[in-house]
């Protein structure tokens, strides 16, 4: 890969990281955290991340991870912020869907 790479004009670096189970997914995150930043002080301009599979799992994660939304404790699965959408609104506002049974009382 990183041969195809070069010949394409791209450089590229290798990164070795602490692997499971003997480290945790943190640590192997650091590791990333680490390279991304140490690419960062070598080149200006754009990076980009390869993995394939495990790889490809950080690089996803440390994603979420920078955006603060890995291993949320307090996820809200629900997008929505009305805590009660109705999910059947009246088409006729002027229907009252509760009449009183006894209009003239």
């Amino acid at each position: 890969m990183v041969d195809w790479l070069a010949a394409s004009g791209i450089a590229s670096v290798v990164l070795r990281y602490r692997l499971l189970p003997r480290f945790s997914i943190e640590e192997s995150l650091d590791d990333l955290e680490a390279a991304v930043r140490r690419v960062r002080q070598m080149r200006s301009g754009p990076v980009a991340a390869i993995g394939f599979s495990a790889g490809g799992h950080l690089i996803a994660s440390l994603g979420l991870r920078a955006n603060g939304t890995l291993l949320d404790p307090n996820p809200n699965p629900n997008p929505n912020p009305d805590p009660d959408p109705d999910p059947d609104p009246d088409p006729n506002p002027d229907h009252d869907p509760n009449p009183d049974p006894n209009p003239n009382t």
